[in-house]
């Protein structure tokens, strides 16, 4: 066994305790390999490779509720069977990043006869992330996909997993786990060239409880695949959103600041996927136009200075229909959003329904409250800022159903489907 250490640096120098020399070392990343063959030079100057990886994470077992055990038919009170279905685990396989990698989500069954305690089923439950064509890889890329697919359960399911293990291999055809039975009973068996397994710190980063109601795979498991290919595709859209997600599990975050994190996040989700998008006008294009004809008017009979008044009117004309404020943004945000997922509003104001002007004006709430607690306070600036903690608890449960359906509607879920998701559900029922 040997451990691989990758940027690393020395935090102490040479103690000798007790007569053994010891060096103190931080590293971003570290593996311990194991290499069958003793050949060390396999490792040497070069990165640490792999073909294929697995791993597993807290609670897999749970979210995994498909192809159940079943009993037998013929079955008494003296004796019965049970039936172990595995056609999902064999069956699923998704080719992700323009089909270099295949990802499967997998359920091994095994049969155990133990000597004094009889027969007996284990199940073992991991992600399977493989190379097409064996083609090597950098370990580092297993673990970011690795990394990125578990954000993806725990988004879908609005829980916080932790790994439990992430082990890789670099194999090839004729170098990998396998055994052949020869004619003298005995068997020849197979190894990668080598194999290991991540090592990382996860004591201070408790998984959180995985809820009874929480969105299982049986829910989305005819849309898997649309769900983890786009998953991928647009994740260095979706990055941003989903990193500053993380970042409001931080348990020592402000209610003020995990609001300017929604609000950021809802801004990053216009930026990447609604950049063209303009909010709804309740007036139509000719009183803009008549406005804009008074505000030119003004500045001839002022005789304002000609430069100023050229540059009001290229920005009057041009560069608001080009650049939308972050009020304008969230603005669009909130109105695409299904009607039946608009209830939540009464969250913010019982009233709702009757104000016309509703997403505009809670968007400039949210703009202001942002710009608040970014940039502090302000003459006569961000008045319609949302102080009380019931306001601000409120916006922040009304943000989080809202930048859930979005993320989730990028990803190819039509709304009849993503409304019955628990985590939307149970909010418009």
């Amino acid at each position: 066994m040997y451990v691989v250490l990758e940027k690393y640096y020395l935090i102490n120098p040479t103690i000798i305790p007790d007569g053994y020399n010891v060096e103190r070392y931080v590293s971003n990343y570290a593996y311990i390999i194991s290499l069958p063959n003793n050949d060390v030079s396999v490792l040497k100057n070069q990165e640490v490779y792999a073909t294929r990886a697995k791993f597993s994470f807290s609670y897999l077992n749970d979210w995994y509720n498909i192809d159940h055990p079943i009993l037998n038919d013929e079955m008494s009170k003296d004796s019965f069977s049970i039936k172990y279905i595995n056609k999902f685990s064999n069956e699923n396989s998704f080719n992700i990043l323009d089909n270099k990698f295949t990802i499967k989500i997998k359920r091994d069954i095994r049969a155990i006869n133990e000597f004094n305690k009889g027969a007996s089923a284990k199940m073992d439950y991991y992600i399977e992330v493989i190379s097409n064509n064996y083609e090597v890889k950098s370990v580092r890329e297993f673990y970011e996909i690795s990394q990125w697919f578990m954000k993806l359960i725990d988004f879908l399911t609005q829980s916080k997993k932790r790994f439990s293990y992430i082990k890789f291999y670099l194999e090839d055809e004729n170098n990998k786990f396998q055994s052949k039975s020869l004619d003298n009973g005995d068997y020849d068996y197979k190894y990668p060239i080598y194999y290991g397994r991540f090592i990382f710190r996860q004591l201070d980063e408790q998984a959180q409880e995985f809820k009874y109601n929480s969105l299982r795979l049986s829910y989305i498991k005819e849309d898997l695949e649309t769900i983890i290919c786009n998953w991928f595709k647009y994740k260095e859209k979706l990055k941003p959103v989903i990193d500053l997600y993380t970042q409001n599990y931080i348990p020592t975050l402000d209610i003020e600041s995990i609001l300017v994190k929604q609000t950021e996040m809802m801004e990053r989700l216009y930026d990447n996927f609604f950049n063209s998008a303009r909010e709804t006008q309740n007036c139509d294009d000719s009183n803009l136009d008549n406005t804009i004809l008074e505000i030119k008017d003004y500045l001839d009979k002022n005789n304002i200075e000609i430069s100023i008044k050229e540059e009001i009117t290229r920005r009057l004309v041009n560069d608001k229909k080009n650049r939308p404020t972050l009020r304008e943004k969230l603005t669009v945000i909130l109105e695409n959003i299904p009607d039946q997922l608009k209830n939540i509003f009464y969250l913010v104001d019982k009233n709702w329904k009757n104000d016309s002007n509703f997403e505009k004006n809670f968007a400039n709430r949210l703009k202001d409250t942002r710009n608040y607690n970014t940039h502090g306070p302000g003459n006569n600036k961000n008045k319609s800022r949302l102080k009380a903690f019931k306001e601000l608890n409120n916006a922040n449960a009304v943000l989080e159903y809202i930048i859930y359906y979005h993320v989730i509607h990028q990803l190819g879920i039509t709304d009849d489907k993503l409304l019955n998701y628990p985590f939307l559900r149970r909010k418009i029922h």
